[in-house]
């Protein structure tokens, strides 16, 4: 299994390199849209669609960047099987649901996003302060589909 914090340092994204305190979420979206077209041409990702959408709200603000019709398979098969066998059982801590290409496309885009991303949070006093919340994920239905039929074939 690949390490994300050794995947990350190999990907020329870097967190928060392109930080800019005086934009807006709504203005940083639009940039990270533009990086990824320029890493979909560059091949550090696969074409695919990302939707990328903002949300704000009074805490501060979010951007959810949602991955769908990838080109090739997502979900880890090893993963499936086993959670099908032991469905009363908790997610093995050895597998993953995603395969190492699907993790790496997760990975870049969380590193895309984390550009324009500062983080000064404290955990241990359960204070956070970010520029703004990250979540990259499949688009659920997408997802949701293409498990139900692996599920099927897999039962077969």
């Amino acid at each position: 299994m690949i390490d994300q914090y050794e995947f990350k340092s190999t990907l020329p994204f870097k967190y928060g390199s392109k930080l800019d305190n005086d934009l807006s979420t709504t203005v940083i979206s639009k940039l990270i849209r533009k990086d990824i077209k320029t890493a979909i041409k560059s091949e550090f990702l696969p074409d695919a669609k990302y939707s990328v959408r903002t949300q704000n709200y009074a805490g501060g603000s979010s951007i959810n960047i949602n991955i769908k019709e990838m080109p090739y398979p997502v979900h880890d098969l090893d993963f499936l099987i086993w959670t099908n066998d032991h469905p009363h059982e908790m997610n093995p801590r050895w597998a993953s649901r995603w395969t190492e290409a699907a993790q790496r496309v997760l990975w870049t885009v969380e590193a895309i996003g984390n550009q324009f991303n500062f983080d000064k949070s404290d955990s241990q006093i359960d204070y956070f302060f970010v520029n703004f919340y990250l979540h990259v994920g499949w688009q659920w239905e997408w997802e949701s589909r293409i498990r139900g039929e692996l599920e099927k074939a897999l039962a077969a």
